[in-house]
């Protein structure tokens, strides 16, 4: 599992921003998902459907390879998704821990305050 450090700031809202690109990325892949699994079926399909040929075994070739890359593509964009949305989950997490922190800080003071006050 990957190291998480604290961020804070600037990096907290590059890291936000780099989260929404990549679901704006990975929308875009799977909105494309239909017409590739099409092109994959149609494929085979073909290769299935003729006899052997060299064009054939290129098809083929080109087959395979468009369904490997398409994997591979899918599944680092999912890995990604997953260290993204953890270092994303890990900056709130920070975020809300500090505002704790301050929230209680304000009500010790508010409190001194109050005491000071009352005297």
């Amino acid at each position: 599992m990957d190291k998480v450090v604290p961020i804070q700031g600037a990096e907290a809202a590059k890291c936000r921003k780099v989260y929404v690109e990549h679901q704006e990325f990975v929308k875009g892949l799977y909105e494309r998902e239909k017409e590739v699994m099409m092109l994959l079926d149609r494929g085979n399909a073909l290769v299935k459907s003729q006899s052997p040929s060299s064009d054939l075994e290129d098809m083929q070739v080109q087959v395979v390879d468009l369904g490997s890359k398409w994997t591979n593509l899918t599944s680092s964009a999912k890995d990604k998704s997953r260290k993204v949305s953890r270092v994303v989950v890990s900056a709130q997490e920070q975020q809300l821990q500090s505002l704790e922190s301050l929230l209680g800080q304000i009500e010790l003071a508010l409190g001194e305050w109050d005491a000071e006050t009352e005297e």
